[in-house]
């Protein structure tokens, strides 16, 4: 038979043992349900890759106006000229519709972003 004090011994060592292994699984599981942490972390990941995907958009379209900027200047007659004076003049008097437009663009591209990859998920 084994002694009290041996038997003693073992059983705590089990018990610490039990301990050990149920703080890692309670450390595990607090990670998993931290929804907070978890979501923004998603959420800073979509708003990089959109803010990364729009300044891409950007680049291109500014490549193109500058391209339509070219065919218009060679096929443009004196009044359409002086119309595009006159729309340049408006737009720097006040920017500030320009820049509404702006934002309402670049909003319904994020959105739309967000949606297409809702839908990859």
């Amino acid at each position: 038979m084994m002694s009290n004090t041996k038997v003693t011994d073992e059983l705590r060592a089990q018990v610490d043992g039990t301990r050990e292994q149920l703080g890692r699984t309670v450390a595990a599981l607090a990670a998993k349900t931290n929804m907070k942490a978890n979501v923004a972390s998603g959420v800073k990941d979509r708003v990089a890759g959109g803010a990364t995907a729009l300044k891409g958009q950007a680049t291109a379209l500014k490549g193109q106006a500058t391209a339509l900027k070219g065919q218009v200047r060679g096929k443009a007659v004196a009044p359409a000229g002086h119309q595009a004076g006159r729309a340049t003049h408006v737009v720097r008097s006040s920017p500030v519709p320009v820049a509404a437009v702006s934002v309402i663009v670049a909003t319904a591209a994020y959105i739309l972003l967000r949606r297409r990859n809702r839908k990859e998920q």
